[in-house]
């Protein structure tokens, strides 16, 4: 049986990454840290989540400053907006897909007679 609890808190911090990420065209890694510490959660209640991650390959540097002498990149790690975006509603879809197939138990069934 899946942790209704663990889901339903995975399901809000999902909603709150996607409509928090600001408005600028780059997400900062902390935002992809605490998606995969999500995917990380529903792994824990066996759901195979692993193709909705975001590869480390996404996230990388941003371009600051560029000249002849060189391109100056920032420390902090960076994926792109709608790539992140898209990763994240990717997973919302695949958890309402599970919940319309198999809604959640809660309370308690009727013995049968």
């Amino acid at each position: 049986m899946i942790d209704i609890d663990k889901l339903y808190k995975s399901l809000a911090i999902l909603n709150a990454l996607k409509s928090n990420v600001g408005s600028t065209s780059s997400v900062d890694e902390k935002y992809v840290k605490e998606f995969r510490s999500v995917l990380d959660k529903l792994k824990s209640i066996g759901l195979q989540v692993d193709d909705f991650d975001v590869p480390n390959s996404e996230v990388n540097p941003m371009l600051r400053a560029s000249s002849l002498s060189g391109d100056t990149y920032s420390r902090e790690k960076y994926v792109d907006k709608y790539y992140f975006l898209t990763k994240v509603d990717a997973v919302l879809n695949y958890l309402d897909l599970l919940l319309e197939k198999r809604p959640p138990e809660l309370g308690f069934s009727k013995p049968d007679k």
